[in-house]
């Protein structure tokens, strides 16, 4: 049961990228669905699994023009930083403390997806072009996936303050 429930999450993630990607108007295009559900992942349960993440990583990287890997590695290096800051800095489970993680989570998964971009082409002889739009880009990025964390997350601990289901199962 929960491979067949790991599997629909995972079909589910890369629905959303797609739509996120190919659907939605200009700025909100660039909304990053694998920080936003990892945000929420952590916040909902406390941590999140890195395997459901590396492999959905490894598919977007299948369907992806970049250079295989690249995802993959910046997505790594991202959930070791944010975890390490989640657990000691950003702990509390108030609103700002999500938008924040998320900018510095998105942010940290870009900085670092450029980072590796400009050492395959010092190494690899790539032209792969980083210029002033990609970096706007970023902060847009950011913005959009902090604003969308945040909407979503009140909605989730509205919904789940509003419906305690502590009490039906108490009733046993």
């Amino acid at each position: 049961m929960k491979i067949i429930r790991f599997f629909i999450l995972l079909l589910l993630l890369i629905l959303i990228q797609a739509i996120a990607s190919n659907f939605l108007p200009i700025p909100f295009n660039l909304l990053n669905p694998l920080i936003l559900i990892f945000i929420i992942e952590v916040y909902l349960h406390g941590q999140a699994k890195i395997g459901a993440f590396l492999i959905f990583c490894f598919i977007l990287d299948l369907f992806s023009l970049n250079i295989f890997g690249v995802n993959l590695l910046a997505f790594f290096f991202t959930w070791l930083i944010m975890m390490w800051l989640m657990n000691n800095y950003l702990s509390n489970y108030h609103f700002y403390t999500v938008f924040l993680s998320s900018i510095i989570a998105s942010f940290v998964f870009r900085f670092v997806y450029i980072i590796i971009i400009l050492l395959i082409n010092f190494f690899v002889g790539n032209n792969i072009l980083i210029n002033s739009q990609s970096f706007l880009n970023l902060i847009w990025e950011g913005l959009i996936t902090a604003i969308s964390s945040v909407i979503v997350y009140l909605i989730f601990f509205r919904l789940l303050k509003a419906i305690n289901p502590s009490y039906i199962f108490s009733r046993k």
